[in-house]
């Protein structure tokens, strides 16, 4: 990715080496006088060695690690550059490394976005790498660039968003404030682009917007969004993580709705995963949410949650079950209801129409975080015999270093068909690494019977099918 240039034999005081420039930009390329030496070789040997030891951030160090940054996550990967400031007074210059530390500070609170490191931000800067480069050799997805100009004692601040897919500023912001609220000033603007990325970067504009409207405050939005994070992960570490998220998040001012709703989808999954210690009563329980969450209003996550709960806890009927999500789509039809309904669709034995629902809940999710979308039209299509549209859909998307751990099941389950042991061993034990729930499993490949083929083979690769 970059060029050496070879300087020759090089004297310092009483040294000699044989020097060469890392050129990042061939324009750069210079000349100096050489000196002819017998150890020439040596020192180029050397001199090669720690080069390419240098330029290891740039390069990646090896061919593997390189490779891996071309596979994309699903999570998007965001950059801070170092924020300008515009004074008279060189003291000010120490504000723009105070804004650039706040702003990683605070977005990297945010579980389902990756912020990357100051010291990146400043190697960026230093080297004056490109948006192309950037986006190509560090994976990033958007660039945060911000800059502060004093005038006396008032300044302004500016901040933008740039989407380095479109090439183009996606959103910005300008702020006037006094210079003694320059600490309150960081904050504010770092929680302005959080709740954009939050919003219509990661959730989507009218989900995440009614979504918001219901918090206080941005932290208190930012834990409501990590907890539906780690409850969508659907395996037992998670489900943990998500109730101690959920426990803070209930000392919060809430509306009946996430009052009662939050912890109806929380009690709703431990039911799921089998981690009830009585069913009945939990069950019970969960009705009584349920009732709650809804006794003022018919609302879409509630109905969603009633079709959900009814679908897989409760053993209602197909005709309930759909009436609440078609209800449901009617209120709201966002991502998260769409992609429920591709589920109660399937479970209820409408294939295509569960398709359907699914591919569309795709499109309204702008960051399939986790792979979760793309896991539930795997299951749909595996229902429909369509296994090569699946190969199509993944692609080198398997290799992703998130991989959804039930999509790497399935693809386990591939590769033993084809008499590809090890490849499909090493699925399974990326599946374990990041996590899955059989039940879940189960729901998504609407498996009926423990006689299924699924659940045949992957028995055979040492899964506990009963199991949670």
């Amino acid at each position: 990715k970059i060029t050496f240039n070879d300087l020759g034999v090089q004297k310092v005081k009483q040294n000699t080496f044989h020097a060469y420039d890392i050129l990042l930009d061939p324009s750069h390329k210079r000349t100096l006088k050489t000196q002819s030496s017998s150890n020439t070789t040596l020192f180029a040997g050397i001199a090669a060695a720690l080069v390419i030891a240098i330029a290891g951030f740039f390069v990646l160090n090896s061919e593997e690690e390189d490779n891996d940054k071309k596979i994309a996550s699903s999570k998007p990967t965001i950059l801070i550059y170092p924020f300008k400031i515009i004074s008279a007074e060189e003291n000010d210059k120490d504000f723009g490394l105070g804004m650039t530390e706040n702003m990683i500070s605070i977005l990297s609170q945010y579980r389902t976005i990756t912020v990357l490191s100051s010291s990146t931000s400043y190697q960026v800067k230093k080297v004056e790498m490109s948006n192309e480069l950037i986006s190509r050799d560090l994976g990033v997805n958007y660039v945060v660039r911000g800059t502060v100009q004093f005038m006396g004692s008032s300044a302004r601040a500016n901040v933008e968003l740039t989407d380095l897919k479109l090439n183009e500023v996606s959103w910005s912001k300008q702020l006037d404030f006094q210079r003694d609220d320059i600490f309150k000033t960081q904050d504010n603007l770092s929680q302005e682009v959080l709740k954009e990325l939050q919003i219509n970067v990661v959730t989507g504009s009218r989900q995440g917007t009614n979504w918001a409207n219901e918090f206080k405050t941005m932290q208190d939005y930012t834990k409501f969004l990590n907890w539906r994070e780690e409850l969508t992960k659907v395996n037992k570490e998670s489900h943990y993580r998500a109730q101690a998220i959920l426990d803070e998040l209930m000392e919060t001012d809430l509306s009946d709705t996430f009052r009662y709703g939050l912890p109806g989808w929380q009690l709703m999954q431990k039911l799921l995963l089998g981690l009830s210690d009585d069913r009945d009563a939990d069950m019970k329980q969960l009705k009584e949410l349920i009732e709650k969450a809804g006794r003022d209003r018919e609302v879409e996550e509630v109905l969603s949650l009633r079709a959900w709960a009814g679908l897989t806890v409760f053993k209602e009927p197909c005709e309930n079950v759909l009436n609440y999500i078609d209800r449901a789509i009617q209120i709201g039809g966002s991502s998260d209801t769409v992609s429920g309904a591709a589920t109660m669709y399937a479970n209820c034995g409408n294939i295509d129409k569960a398709i359907e629902y699914s591919k569309a809940a795709l499109v309204l999710t702008p960051t399939d975080i986790g792979w979760r979308r793309t896991s539930l039209l795997i299951g749909l299509l595996h229902a429909a015999g369509r296994t090569e549209e699946i190969v199509s859909l993944m692609k080198d998307n398997i290799n992703s270093p998130d991989m959804n751990g039930h999509i790497l099941l399935y693809f386990a389950f591939l590769e033993h068909s084809k008499g590809n042991w090890e490849k499909a061993k090493s699925y399974l034990d990326k599946a374990r690494e990041v996590g899955f729930s059989i039940n879940y499993f189960k729901t998504i490949y609407s498996i009926k019977s423990e006689n299924d083929e699924l659940l045949q083979v992957l028995s055979k690769l040492g899964v506990e099918v009963d199991g949670t």
